[in-house]
């Protein structure tokens, strides 16, 4: 069948192009581009009053104007507090500081702490490293 096709197509005689064409495809191709431009348009604006109407609310929400009034105070949201920690422990043999025999241990601590404001989602972390030597009295066999 594809080749019925080709062969139909092979005896059909060439012609010469309409002479109007070039400007009826630069028409078609201009008027398509100004539809483009105004969706594009369109949208860059609505997202525009998408941000204001946000940018807003966030400056109009309700502040704190005293904060030694404790009304204010008991009003205002608390930051929501995040902790973690990790702890490695490692024996290091035994020594004998005062001529007396201990284990001694190495603790590596690592706390977190991250606090987050509820109204605006303002972050802040703190790490803490710690590191502690711990002897234990030791009996020797």
């Amino acid at each position: 069948m594809p080749d019925a096709i080709e062969e139909l197509l092979n005896r059909m005689p060439l012609r010469r192009p309409p002479l109007g064409i070039d400007a009826r495809v630069l028409a078609a191709r201009t008027r398509r581009g100004r539809t483009v431009g105004w969706l594009v348009s369109a949208g860059v604006a609505a997202a525009a009053v998408l941000l204001a109407v946000a940018l807003y609310e966030h400056v109009t929400a309700p502040r704190l104007t005293d904060p030694g009034d404790p009304a204010q105070v008991a009003e205002a949201p608390t930051p929501l507090s995040m902790e973690r920690q990790w702890t490695h422990v490692a024996y290091e043999g035994v020594v004998a500081p005062d001529g007396e025999p201990m284990a001694k241990f190495r603790r590596r601590v690592v706390q977190q702490l991250e606090w987050i404001d509820p109204d605006d989602g303002a972050r802040m972390e703190m790490t803490v490293p710690r590191e502690d030597v711990i002897l234990i009295k030791a009996t020797v066999y």
